[in-house]
């Protein structure tokens, strides 16, 4: 793995805002504790933010199921919070103390409510909703309306001194039951589904490069679908029927697509060695030809050559690459 992030200078490339997306084979237990244990150092010495699914931990095929359990220990207020200072440090006063919209007034001397219209304007760059600023234009590819839209209120609400909105923010998040009228209290339209998903969960990796990370890594580890008996860590795996299979495959295509639009993100997806199967019968790639024809030269790789740093297809084992 480490080959990948030295060698072809990708970790400077996911510096400057560049994603990549690789699906790194490990071949048996002692390999993925070595990958995860990569993964972690890699957080550690660029200061990334870590988002990982454990194998089994949700139903891997749903990408909202993925998003809620991810969000789960995602401490929104904490990154709404970092992204405030953020702003009123732009706006020249520290909040270290305080982000309370009161206090900065009192602090810089200026009436409460043209001080908020330059926060709120701030704020909106930040995150894609002043499309006359080619930054915030920028912004708005990384992120989902709705995901903007319910973050900007809960901030707004966070600098009055009120935090029950980022509390509805979280919750949507989270998959929590929220009412219509809950959720368009802070402008959400929609629940989290199959179809916004991914989208919603870019604009997290985003969020967190905004809140201080130098960038994320999301690591889905789908080992229980492609080789659910090879792994003793792997304690009780479901039985995933071809629809499912194909439904994840699905996803992960989508994920392919839009990794140019994810910020600063090493995407990494942990299979096991049957997921390079081609046979439109077994339960590898080959089941979901859209998937299988974008990584089809690393799929063909000759099994000796793993040296190539540009492979989208990774094979490790315990002792190789970390």
């Amino acid at each position: 793995m480490s080959h990948l992030l030295q060698q072809d200078a990708s970790i400077e490339y996911l510096n400057n805002g560049g994603s990549i997306i690789r699906f790194v084979i490990t071949e048996d237990d002692s390999a993925h504790s070595h990958l995860v244990s990569t993964l972690r150092k890699t957080k550690t010495e660029n200061q990334y933010a870590f988002f990982s699914v454990p194998a089994h931990s949700c139903e891997i095929n749903r990408p909202d199921r993925v998003l809620n359990q991810l969000a789960s220990s995602w401490n929104t207020e904490s990154y709404a919070i970092a992204v405030i200072k953020k702003v009123w440090k732009q706006l020249h006063y520290n909040a270290s103390e305080s982000i309370l919209l009161t206090d900065a007034s009192r602090e810089s001397g200026q009436d409460p409510d043209p001080l908020f219209s330059k926060f709120n304007r701030t704020l909106r760059d930040l995150l894609g909703r002043n499309h006359h600023n080619q930054d915030s234009q920028i912004n708005s590819v990384r992120f989902n309306r709705d995901f903007v839209n319910g973050a900007i209120n809960s901030m707004i609400s966070l600098i009055e001194g009120d935090d029950s909105e980022i509390k509805k923010f979280e919750s949507w998040l989270r998959g929590e039951r929220l009412t219509a009228a809950e959720r368009r209290s802070i402008g959400i339209m929609w629940p989290i589904k199959r179809d916004n998903a991914t989208s919603i969960l870019r604009s997290m990796t985003a969020f967190s490069s905004l809140a201080g990370w130098g960038g994320s890594i999301l690591h889905l580890d789908i080992r229980c679908v492609t080789d659910p008996i090879r792994y003793d860590n792997i304690k009780a795996p479901n039985a995933y029927s071809k629809p499912k299979r194909i439904a994840l495959y699905q996803w992960l295509r989508e994920i392919i697509d839009q990794t140019q639009h994810f910020s600063n993100c090493l995407i990494v997806v942990e299979v096991g060695p049957t997921f390079t199967d081609q046979s439109q019968f077994g339960i590898g790639v080959g089941i979901y030809d859209a998937l299988k024809n974008r990584i089809t030269d690393d799929v063909r790789l000759d099994e000796n050559d793993i040296s190539n740093p540009s492979a989208v297809i990774v094979p490790i084992s315990g002792e190789l690459y970390v």
